[in-house]
């Protein structure tokens, strides 16, 4: 809601398109909500990059940062990780609403990259556009604005912008991101109401374009979505 200085570039990277690929069922007739109740298992996207100069391709950015992603859900919880064309896993991002803490692990790093999803460095403004249709599905549409800074430019304020559409038939608890606050989140969450089909975030040096094709509902071992730290591990706060 998706910030692109170093600190939010690096945030929008990390977390690129994830923030919204969340999942549940419709609330039941009588209003009641369960576990039983919201969407657990695989979801798969394509993801594709449209640079805005010739100092990057989009060959290099889907090799750079992947062209598929698979999101592991569970109770609002997930793991998703980002694959190249060749099928080589390049990193791996985990949501903790327990922790309040969005980590990004890089292949072949030992650094884990982390976020205070309680935070919100710079706000982000957003309104409902007209509804679509995707995946034989109705949609919600909202789009974004937000200024960033880049530490490289000093003295220049950049303008990034998004656009999502969220499904009316699959249903997500925004009491779940209630203390997600990085990039207004918790407020988007409770117009967009559903799993993000579609999301079109244009950045500083690219637009990358992230659409759910698959559903794979099935059981996640909760163990599997929660990424291992031990004393070895070396964190960085974004």
């Amino acid at each position: 809601m998706i910030k692109f200085h170093t600190k939010p570039q690096m945030k929008t990277i990390a977390i690129t398109l994830i923030f919204f690929l969340l999942l549940s069922c419709s609330s039941l007739v009588n209003k009641t909500e369960s576990k039983a109740d919201y969407f657990e298992g695989l979801i798969t996207s394509k993801v594709e990059f449209q640079p805005y100069s010739e100092n990057f391709s989009s060959t290099q950015l889907t090799e750079l940062f992947g062209n598929k992603t698979v999101l592991s859900f569970k109770n609002g919880n997930f793991r998703k990780q980002y694959f190249s064309p060749s099928g080589k896993l390049l990193r791996e991002s985990y949501l903790d609403l327990i922790e309040n803490k969005f980590y990004t692990k890089i292949h072949d790093s030992d650094t884990i990259l982390w976020i205070d999803i309680t935070k919100n460095d710079s706000e982000t403004i957003f309104n409902t556009i007209n509804d679509t249709t995707l995946l034989n599905q109705s949609a919600i549409g909202i789009v974004t604005k937000t200024e960033v800074n880049m530490a490289m430019y000093p003295n220049k304020t950049f303008h990034v912008s998004g656009t999502y559409y969220f499904s009316k038939k699959y249903k997500v608890n925004p009491n779940w991101y209630k203390n997600y606050k990085e990039g207004n989140f918790n407020e988007i969450i409770t117009e967009g109401k559903g799993l993000q089909l579609l999301s079109i975030n244009n950045g500083i040096f690219w637009t990358e374009i992230s659409k759910v094709v698959e559903l794979t509902p099935q059981v996640v071992n909760l163990e599997t979505i929660t990424i291992k730290l031990d004393k070895t591990s070396i964190l960085k706060e974004l």
